[in-house]
């Protein structure tokens, strides 16, 4: 809110102020340095549920616990120049702590058209185009130098046996698995956008054999 002059009112700033503070309480610099075969990493410990609102949430939101987050983190050379199209090799060892606190880039990919709905609904199924929605600010950043694993892994703060499922996409994938703590690998592996999919039918079909299937049962 502006006074006459132009200016921002103390209100205002007040406001925006305590946003930022209640926001940074989300995500935090976790207090550990965990040490891998190929130099230390540290994360951020992200809470899902903002402190003081639990009575404002859903019973589901309530269960969520903080997560520590690993982004960015190698797990195989870039595969650029006399790498490229060639068989992974063990990335290089890095001195130092690593921050893994920023996503790396995507693979290169020609991305789906999706600015006419009318048009992108021909093409494929309505819930595919709203996934797509979601995931396409995420791929805006391209590069060969792209194979990175995000680690999610509850804040437990000490040594503990998790249950492990890996996954190329997104979280979504472990919705039938809510009721045990998991330690969540994503992968981001040289699979395009809307790469094969595997169906309730028990087979994995390309993009190309997905539309032209959808479009028979239309």
């Amino acid at each position: 809110m502006k006074t006459a002059a132009g200016g921002w009112r103390p209100a205002a700033l007040c406001v925006l102020l305590l946003a930022l503070a209640a926001a940074a309480e989300f995500t935090r610099l976790s207090s550990r340095t965990v040490t891998t075969k190929y130099g230390a990493l540290k994360g951020y410990i992200e809470t899902p549920v903002p402190p003081g609102t639990q009575g404002q949430q859903s019973s589901r939101q309530q269960q969520l616990q903080p997560v520590e987050v690993f982004l960015g983190v190698p797990y195989a050379a870039p595969p650029t120049g006399a790498m490229r199209f060639m068989p992974p090799v063990s990335p290089a060892h890095w001195s130092g702590v690593r921050m893994a606190d920023r996503l790396a880039p995507v693979c290169p990919q020609r991305l789906p058209d999706i600015g006419s709905e009318s048009e992108a609904v021909k093409r494929m199924p309505l819930g595919r185009l709203e996934y797509l929605r979601r995931l396409l600010p995420h791929l805006q950043r391209h590069s060969e130098d792209c194979l990175y694993l995000n680690i999610y892994t509850p804040a437990i703060g000490q040594s503990c046996i998790r249950c492990v499922c890996a996954c190329a996409f997104e979280p979504a994938c472990l919705l039938c698995a809510t009721a045990i703590s998991l330690f969540f690998l994503a992968i981001l592996s040289r699979l395009r956008v809307g790469g094969a999919h595997r169906r309730g039918d028990g087979l994995i079909r390309a993009p190309a054999e997905e539309e032209s299937s959808y479009k028979r049962s239309r």
